[in-house]
């Protein structure tokens, strides 16, 4: 009785493909292959979001109208917004620089056709500035600029900032239907003005190229510069806002929930660092940890969620407050998350190369696995699986333990049939792993 080869050729996401060479047995003469010369070896494939850029938040609100029943009684013709997309950018004026605020302006009514926008009121607190910004309409449809320097002296001796609020009127000028025309919205917008010697900068990060996986913590560094440290016995802040999600080209999940400091690491004397070389020790790091117990599902361009996404781009927004309660340009952070449901793997417990008897019983033992603890693996239907080997044979998998799904343990008991003239088989296995829904 002659020997037969059996090799592991493919190790792919979902099937596992192995090739076995066979000796045939005297007398013989069809050719086995030609029931199986139509097999293939299935390929996964995945899609990822697309990337996407987005703004820094702007802080802004509507003037209350005193009576609810009265703000109830009267819709909404034109909205302001200044959250959302990279046409917004940060509310903070810098003294003696020129600064813009956009914000955009939505008619809520196709009857609708043209309006005006106008500034009304500028105060700081109660008190009207008459140095006023400009405002000025773009290249955007619907997107207005608030453009304005605010003026050497403007912020009181002894404050570092000061905050103030602009009010804008938009007035209905054409419409298609004449109740409409003349009617108008109001809009509160408000922001700070600050020294411009007293604002902090966000140096940079700890690298994040590795991504994070589900179910697992990451830790990373940020480091920012704060001159109000020089003057200030109080310690910088970090803040860790929202990212909102605003293009639908491109998913990314909002990760600001994730992020919090790294006290497990690091006590409330060492985190935030207080860094000291030859420029200073205005500089600081903080130590942070992301924690990610579970991912929203992914999207595809269309918004619909994609339970068979590898990986979600996860983005969160971080700006440094400085010991003068000065505020920083906000930044965007944006790594890659992986599912617990990864890829699983197959595993043989005696390399990839087997010597398996045709005419005899082989006993071939492999292990599938996921990338972690959370995924439960599953080998479907073995013995349709193997249905294209010749002879005799039989496949099980059983998990390792009853608490832990992520690992099978599996053997084969295959007995191949003579064959005239050594082949090669292939055999694909289809893996399955899941966390969840995913």
């Amino acid at each position: 009785m002659k020997t037969t080869t059996f090799k592991n050729i493919l190790a792919l996401s979902a099937c596992i493909g192995v090739c076995i060479g066979l000796v045939s047995c005297v007398g013989q003469s069809s050719d086995p292959m030609e029931k199986y010369s139509q097999l293939k070896v299935s390929v996964p494939t995945s899609q990822t979001s697309e990337h996407q850029t987005i703004a820094p938040d702007v802080f802004s609100d509507a003037d209350q109208l005193e009576s609810t029943e009265l703000l109830e009684l009267k819709p909404k013709l034109l909205e302001l917004n200044l959250q959302g997309t990279s046409e917004v950018n940060n509310a903070n004026f810098l003294e003696e620089q020129e600064g813009i605020l956009y914000f955009k302006v939505t008619p809520k009514s196709l009857k609708i056709t043209k309006y005006s926008v106008e500034l009304t009121d500028f105060t700081m607190g109660s008190q009207p500035l008459n140095q006023r910004p400009v405002i000025k309409s773009t290249d955007k449809a619907n997107i207005f600029g608030l453009f304005w320097k605010a003026p050497a002296g403007i912020i009181p001796a002894g404050l570092n900032f000061i905050s103030l609020k602009a009010k804008i009127v938009m007035t209905v000028t054409e419409t298609s239907d004449a109740n409409l025309k003349g009617l108008i919205d109001e809009d509160t917008l408000h922001f700070i003005v600050s020294r411009n010697n007293s604002v902090p900068k966000i140096l940079g990060r700890s690298k994040l190229d590795a991504g994070i996986d589900e179910g697992k913590s990451l830790s990373f560094s940020v480091d920012i510069e704060d001159p109000g440290s020089a003057i200030s016995p109080r310690i910088p802040e970090i803040q860790i806002t929202p990212y909102v999600y605003a293009n639908k080209e491109a998913f990314r999940a909002d990760g600001s929930k994730y992020v919090d400091m790294d006290y497990d690491n690091f006590d409330n004397q060492k985190n935030p660092e207080r860094l000291t070389d030859k420029t200073g020790s205005n500089k600081w790091r903080f130590h942070l940890k992301m924690t990610i117990e579970q991912l929203p599902l992914d999207r595809d361009r269309q918004g619909i969620e994609n339970p068979m996404a590898p990986s979600v781009d996860v983005c969160f927004n971080i700006r440094a407050i400085s010991a003068l309660t000065t505020q920083s340009v906000q930044q965007q952070i944006c790594l890659k998350a992986r599912y617990a449901a990864q890829a699983p793997v197959l595993k043989w417990d005696e390399g990839t190369n087997f010597d398996v008897v045709a005419g005899k019983n082989n006993i071939l033992k492999f292990k599938i696995q996921s990338g972690n603890d959370l995924g439960e693996t599953t080998l479907k239907d073995p013995a349709k699986q193997i249905a294209g080997l010749t002879g005799t044979k039989d496949l099980k998998c059983s998990h390792e333990t009853s608490d832990k799904l992520s690992s099978q343990v599996c053997e084969l008991n295959w007995a191949p049939s003579c064959v005239k003239a050594q082949t090669v088989k292939k055999l694909t296995l289809k893996l399955d792993n899941k966390t969840g829904n995913k």
